[in-house]
């Protein structure tokens, strides 16, 4: 038994043999779509975010800074600024597509979001 946990530990220092890393398995570029549910803001908005290495930033033209990350389970925290206005969403991805909930308290709404990899 003490030979058999000394095998399985040493496999893992070997190259290849590791069990793999699922911080990149949603890597690529997202097109989000969102909607209003709830106060001030009243139009849907789609853009790209880039996810590399489970770290999102914004993929597009607009004057926007994007940060947050996705856990190799999916599980997904943003933030995007423009300006004054902050915005925070949470989800969960599973394979192309993603789901979740945002929230800007500057201006006082909340709404849906929808993505798919593009």
């Amino acid at each position: 038994m003490k030979r058999l946990c000394l095998a399985a530990a040493f496999s893992l220092l070997l190259p290849g043999s590791a069990l793999p890393q699922a911080v990149d398995v949603f890597d690529g570029t997202w097109t989000v779509a969102t909607r209003p549910d709830t106060g001030a803001c009243r139009r849907p908005m789609e853009f790209d975010l880039v996810i590399e290495d489970g770290a999102i930033s914004y993929g597009g033209l607009w004057m926007v800074s994007a940060t947050g990350s996705v856990e190799p389970t999916g599980a997904i925290r943003l933030r995007l600024q423009r300006g004054d206005e902050t915005v925070t969403a949470e989800g969960r991805a599973a394979g192309d597509k993603a789901t979740g909930r945002w929230v800007s308290l500057t201006r006082n709404c909340t709404g849906s979001w929808v993505a798919r990899r593009s």
